[in-house]
């Protein structure tokens, strides 16, 4: 006996579905490329010339030929970064091959070249290499392929501005149940080149003893000139808690080590310190009246034996 049509038509949608995903699931599993270094930093005097490699490997499973491209990288007010196409700057300056072929999981140090002229605008010069197994199209697009990008941020040295200051510095909760909250830090960069702000982060005491130290941007992330960044701390404490404590945030950025300095109250009682609270509350109210009573009892239980 044969198989029911409804089952049969089940089976055959399912496999045409299966099928469908494969294929379009495919070049995503099969394409892709490691490039190297995350961030290609560089400082220049106008008129000088930069060399040095870029990491490239081919993770596919066939040979292929990889192209460059570069664009202008920026960062918006809202955090949003964006990629544009700008033939002036980096894009103008950089020097690279203009492709490279490698077999199936072979690597290749690319060399480039950086030619600074001696106009250059002084300050931050921001782009994205990006490396794609397509050829950039006749307007210096890329298609739409798997690619990856270094980020180059190149420092003109001039007339220098390293300004910034903390926008907003809070937690997340003014009054904490456990020593677990997180802080989000707000620092706007007025200056014309990338800012790293990095420091500590102190929680203090209202007798002033400091009980933690955290680090801030330990990883270093950088801030475009003109844009908000966001730096995110979080802290989780062990042990006893309880009152009034501040965060005390201290901050360095630039090369002339400028400071920067914000200050957030909060109330935090730990599950130790409300155990102890708790139990002294026991002690101190509910625990004399008790036992007042019970030798009232007993005092008047006695009184009826005699």
């Amino acid at each position: 006996m044969g198989m029911p049509v409804e089952k049969r038509r089940s089976i055959l949608w399912a496999a045409a579905i299966l099928g469908l995903l494969a294929v379009l699931l495919l070049p995503l599993a099969a394409s892709a490329v490691t490039v190297g270094p995350a961030k290609l930093q560089i400082s220049i005097d106008p008129g000088q010339t930069a060399t040095g490699f870029l990491f490239l490997k081919n993770e596919e499973s066939k040979a292929r030929v990889f192209y460059p491209s570069i664009q202008r990288f920026s960062v918006d007010s809202g955090g949003q970064k964006a990629f544009t196409d700008d033939n002036a700057t980096i894009a103008k300056w950089m020097q690279l091959p203009e492709s490279i072929a490698l077999e199936s999981q072979d690597e290749a140090q690319v060399p480039f070249t950086m030619v600074v002229p001696e106009d250059a605008a002084p300050g931050g010069h921001f782009a994205v290499i990006w490396w794609s197994s397509s050829p950039p199209k006749g307007d210096g697009q890329v298609a739409i392929v798997t690619r990856a990008g270094i980020l180059v941020y190149v420092r003109v040295s001039g007339n220098i501005v390293e300004k910034g200051h903390i926008n907003a510095f809070s937690g997340d909760k003014r009054f904490v149940w456990s020593p677990t909250i997180s802080f989000a830090v707000d620092f706007v960069n007025e200056g014309n080149v990338a800012l790293t702000p990095q420091g500590d982060l102190r929680i203090v005491n209202v007798f002033g003893a400091v009980k933690e130290v955290l680090p801030v941007n330990p990883h270093g992330s950088i801030i475009l000139p003109g844009s908000n960044g966001g730096l995110g701390i979080a802290w989780k404490g062990s042990g006893f808690f309880f009152g009034l404590y501040k965060a005390d945030l201290d901050l360095t950025f630039g090369e002339t080590n400028l400071t920067a300095a914000a200050s957030w109250w909060f109330v935090v009682i730990s599950p130790l310190a409300a155990f102890i609270l708790l139990l002294a509350i026991l002690l101190l109210f509910v625990a004399p009246p008790l036992l007042r009573k019970y030798n009232r009892w007993v005092i008047e239980r006695a009184k009826q034996q005699v």
